[in-house]
């Protein structure tokens, strides 16, 4: 009998939406159970999200700024920066920072999840990266 399917099709088809929507919740817990933070000082910028911290010196970084996400309808601040040689910022597309193509810039944090927002942030920046900050280029 063409065209007709067993109950294997529904099975794999479930089995594998349970890995999706488990993966799914796998990531939410991990961020929701670690705090993300940005910290800028003296000494560079420190990004913390779902368990996993990177510190740039202000030696690896070339320009500062704040910019439009990619990718996104409307202006989401993010904060990015260009940085001296090869990046060595791991492959995410969940997690900051992260190296974007697009932006050709490493993308550090979403300023929209801050707190304070975009303005202390660009305060800390004039403070401690000096002529590395480029200001707003919304």
């Amino acid at each position: 009998m063409a065209g007709r399917y067993g109950f294997e099709g529904l099975w794999v088809g479930a089995i594998l939406l349970a890995l999706v929507f488990g993966f799914g919740a796998f990531q939410y817990a991990r961020v929701a159970v670690n705090p993300c933070w940005l910290e800028i000082g003296p000494e560079g910028v420190r990004v913390a999200m779902a368990g996993r911290r990177t510190a740039l010196a202000w030696d690896e970084i070339d320009t500062v700024d704040v910019r439009r996400k990619p990718g996104e309808r409307r202006a989401v601040p993010v904060l990015a920066a260009t940085l001296r040689g090869e990046p060595r910022i791991g492959k995410s597309y969940l997690l900051y920072p992260r190296w974007s193509a697009e932006a050709d810039a490493v993308l550090l944090f979403d300023l929209e999840e801050l707190q304070d927002g975009p303005s202390g942030v660009g305060a800390a920046c004039q403070a401690h990266a000096g002529a590395r900050w480029r200001g707003s280029l919304l």
